[in-house]
């Protein structure tokens, strides 16, 4: 799916994010998004960080559809399908 190409375009327009715990170099974590929310214009995305069990990291972001001219726009029809909303 080429959405830059048909004129969608996808930004970041808030991020709220909450460090709990430190991670250091050479451990391993576990990432995971889940999506939270989508209207006609944006998608909010929760994303967690963890280490074994313990959440180091969760933050909250929004991103917006927008044109090739900046201005808000609809999320395309075959996104909303191809994320089963």
């Amino acid at each position: 799916m080429e959405y830059h190409r048909d004129g969608y375009f996808f930004v970041v327009v808030n991020v709220d994010i909450h460090y709990k715990r430190p991670a250091r170099l050479g451990e391993i974590i576990e990432v995971t998004t889940e999506m939270i929310e989508i209207t006609h214009a944006t998608i909010t995305l929760k994303h967690q960080i963890f280490r074994d069990d313990a959440l180091l990291v969760e933050a909250y972001v929004k991103i917006a559809c927008i044109d090739k001219d900046g201005r808000p726009g609809r999320i395309p029809d075959s996104l909303r399908i191809h994320l089963n909303v």
